[in-house]
């Protein structure tokens, strides 16, 4: 009587198990992979916006410090 216990119970979680991956299988095919991963940077490879954003942050820095040196007199 307890093995028979057992197996049902095992024959239960695998027909979850196995419906679960059934599942997930079938959404993973049923979402296409985004084909424009341009936005995606892995490397870390500084862009030429980055590079604008940058000076434009320096540049917007200068005129600050020299405002500042002018009100320390």
């Amino acid at each position: 009587m307890k093995f028979k216990l057992i197996v049902t119970v095992v024959l239960k979680s695998l027909k979850e198990l196995l419906t679960n991956l059934i599942i997930g299988i079938y959404f993973c095919q049923a979402a296409p992979a985004a084909e424009d991963d341009d936005d995606l940077d892995l490397f870390g490879d500084e862009t030429e916006e980055d590079k604008k954003a940058a000076e434009e942050r320096e540049a917007s820095k200068k005129p600050a410090k020299k405002k500042e040196s002018k009100l320390s007199f």
